[in-house]
């Protein structure tokens, strides 16, 4: 598993891979409780285009609240689906670390599925 501080990938233009490990190295560095969606699995297409990441201190909401990303073109106020097609990650995906399904899942090991994505 590869893992890099979050000033390592600094402003540079984000691959795919790039994106997910500055992701995963947000979440990691989080002190706070990282909010999980309930029955993400069951969402539709409608819910994940009409549910802001703002607002709920979810990964996702950590990930549009970065300026690297914003520059990137994440929006702060980016819908669920918006930042899904920013990482280029599916519902199936997203669930395996943002579902409260599984119980409780901490910052490190959320960071450490999002890291696995990125190969």
């Amino acid at each position: 598993m590869e893992y890099v501080e979050v000033k390592e990938l600094g402003e540079q233009a984000l691959d795919r891979k790039g994106k997910l490990l500055r992701w995963s190295g947000l979440v990691r560095a989080s002190h706070n409780h990282i909010r999980l969606f309930d029955m993400l699995e069951t969402w539709s297409e409608y819910d994940l285009q009409n549910t802001k990441c703002t607002g709920q201190y979810s990964a996702l909401c950590i990930a549009a609240q970065d300026p690297v990303f914003n520059a990137a073109g994440l929006s702060p106020d980016a819908s669920i689906r918006d930042a899904m097609n920013f990482f280029d990650i599916d519902q199936e995906q997203l669930h395996m670390f943002s579902c409260n399904c599984g119980g409780a899942i901490g910052p490190k090991e959320q960071a450490s599925y999002i890291a696995e994505l990125a190969g």
